[in-house]
């Protein structure tokens, strides 16, 4: 059984004002529409990112002064993190995880 639903008139309330889009950073509307595009382009070169996390990224790099963006970048490449995936080869899971993957393969080669 198929239900058709019909949509509602949106309804003015006296008093009453519709919901806006946070802008933290005061972006114009020529700023939204290129964010948005180059938002587009990360989720197509890069699928597996939250969009959230993508967001993130470009309002830092928008609002972040070169030199301090380099800060950042040298930071993270000289410091190690406090918790590393299980793929980098500085965790101590990374033995294992290379283990139970040549394993899976096999079984799936010889099954």
């Amino acid at each position: 059984m198929l239900l058709q639903c019909k949509m509602a008139a949106p309804i003015a309330v006296p008093g009453m004002s519709r919901k806006e889009e946070a802008n933290p950073f005061n972006y114009t509307e020529d700023q939204k529409a290129i964010k948005k595009l180059a938002l587009k382009q990360m989720a197509e070169l890069w699928p597996t990112v939250n969009p959230t996390w993508a967001e993130w990224v470009y309002d830092l790099c928008k609002n972040t002064d070169e030199d301090e963006l380099q800060k950042i970048m040298v930071k993270c490449d000289t410091n190690p993190p406090k918790h590393f995936t299980v793929n980098d080869p500085r965790s101590h899971l990374y033995e294992e995880a290379q283990r139970q993957s040549a394993e899976t393969r096999r079984k799936k080669l010889y099954t």
